[in-house]
């Protein structure tokens, strides 16, 4: 299951990360800081601590909608490296959504759920099925949507499952695509802030 803030929180602490790594916040030697010396890293920072700060105040990112796009398995992992980027860029600029406040996010899996068998035949081992790959790629509100974008955000949640199916179709096999069964909790108003998600809670 992917709740509508677990995709929303997974979502800031990706952009977090890739924002420390490319600023210089963390490097690659320094897998030992505690958590308190990287919050402290983070907030200090001007370029991480926007998004820092969320981690204490409650996310602001909001999921809009999303869906699980199944690629064809035996293909291997779901793209690879600098493909998943640029899926991603692709997508946003198919899509039109960066002058929206809003991004595309993708959560990549691949044989977390395993449809295949092991078993003994008559010529030794084998093996019925494959694994699953899949992406869960959601749009996500990541600043304050504009009134006058209003009906344009919209537009975009309608066609969701079309923008992302034809752009996927371009990087790798597509076997199906299909709405999470909880994104129809989540709501197609793109002013409605939904529920925030704190990781610090007060005593």
């Amino acid at each position: 299951m992917y709740p509508r803030s677990g995709i929303a929180y997974a979502a800031l602490v990706h952009d977090l990360a890739e924002s420390a790594v490319r600023s210089g916040v963390i490097k690659k030697d320094e897998w030992y800081l505690t958590d308190d010396k990287l919050m402290r890293r983070l907030l200090d920072n001007e370029t991480t601590a926007p998004l820092a700060a969320q981690l204490e105040s409650g996310v602001q990112y909001v999921a809009l909608t999303a869906v699980r796009v199944f690629f064809d398995s035996a293909h291997g992992p779901v793209l690879r490296g600098e493909r998943r980027r640029e899926f991603l860029r692709t997508l946003a600029a198919q899509a039109d959504t960066t002058s929206l406040g809003l991004s595309p996010f993708a959560w990549y899996e691949y044989a977390k759920i395993s449809r295949s068998i092991d078993f003994e035949g008559g010529h030794g081992p084998s093996v019925i099925g494959e694994p699953s790959s899949t992406a869960v790629v959601a749009l996500i509100r990541t600043a304050e949507v504009r009134r006058g974008d209003k009906n344009s955000t919209a537009h975009i949640i309608k066609h969701w499952v079309t923008l992302v199916h034809q752009t996927a179709e371009h990087f790798a096999p597509v076997v199906r695509i299909a709405p999470l069964p909880d994104s129809r909790h989540f709501s197609s108003d793109p002013f409605d802030d939904g529920t925030q998600l704190s990781i610090f809670d007060e005593a």
